[in-house]
């Protein structure tokens, strides 16, 4: 099973929801463009910072 694949259809699915509970709160547009900017740099979705370091292969 390809969990990146199960974590980033997730992010897509939630992305709607999330920019909701942004708005709700109060937030402007830049602090909304802020939260995701790290999402949208990377079209695969966000990536944990254990895969950044390049250390996820040392936890399987």
């Amino acid at each position: 099973m390809d969990h990146r694949a199960d974590r980033i259809a997730s992010w897509h699915e939630s992305l709607p929801y999330f920019l909701k509970f942004l708005r709700f709160r109060g937030y402007g547009h830049s602090v909304i463009e802020e939260a995701l900017a790290g999402f949208l740099k990377s079209p695969q979705g966000p990536e944990s910072p254990l895969e950044q370091e390049g250390r996820l292969d040392d936890l399987k």
